[in-house]
């Protein structure tokens, strides 16, 4: 596989999940895209991105959130949590 996900519920509810998407290609950079369907637990299809090591938030996005140019061997730590809530 090209790319690797990892979550990590933050609060039972659901309301807030860690996600570390990782570029596993050997030299080229890509858009990672998760789908908030795909994410064990996540209880919002309409959701606020944060970036964690940027410790900027990224705004509110339906059903999925693309961080675009991932390099290679890199990767991409977001928390995304329930617009509702954010």
């Amino acid at each position: 596989a090209d790319s690797h996900y990892l979550y990590k519920p933050m609060k039972e509810d659901g309301s807030q999940i860690a996600v570390l998407l990782m570029n596993q290609m050997d030299s080229d950079s890509q858009d990672l895209t998760v789908n908030f369907s795909d994410v064990p637990g996540l209880s919002c299809t309409t959701c606020a991105v944060r970036c964690i090591w940027g410790r900027k938030d990224l705004g509110t996005y339906t059903d999925s959130f693309t961080f675009e140019s991932v390099n290679a061997h890199d990767a991409a730590f977001l928390m995304i949590s329930s617009a509702e809530q954010a």
